[in-house]
């Protein structure tokens, strides 16, 4: 799997996580929602942004390989 294609399947992850995550406040709207959303939900979200930012630094240092082995 090359970087590129990791980067968007985590891009459509994390999109369909927060799709799903805004119907289901539909039904649950209760201090364990909001709990659950502070506690597992954000952090998740932060590491998947972390995660993003460092493929994309990855890709620019293998870019910078190939161009240096050329």
């Amino acid at each position: 799997m090359s970087i590129n294609s990791a980067h968007n399947r985590l891009k459509r992850a994390e999109r369909d996580l927060v799709i799903r995550w805004e119907a289901t406040q539909q039904h649950w709207r209760d201090e364990n929602a909001r709990q659950f959303a502070e506690e597992r939900l954000e952090p998740l979200l932060e590491r998947a942004r972390a995660a993003h930012e460092a493929l994309v630094h990855l890709e620019a240092i293998l870019t910078g390989l190939r161009h240096d082995c050329e």
